[in-house]
């Protein structure tokens, strides 16, 4: 259980890497495909 729980807050903090973010293959690697992310400001970005 430990091992997915660690698995799965890797995923969950790689998206924020600019180098991943920066990779529209390892994005969509980890994303869903309705993932949606809203700015400080409100504007929403989808994958």
């Amino acid at each position: 259980m430990n091992n997915l729980k660690s698995h799965l807050q890797q995923l969950e903090e790689s998206h924020i890497n600019l180098e991943v973010r920066k990779s529209n293959e390892q994005l969509d690697h980890i994303l869903a495909d309705d993932f949606l992310e809203i700015s400080s400001s409100g504007k929403m970005y989808g994958k």
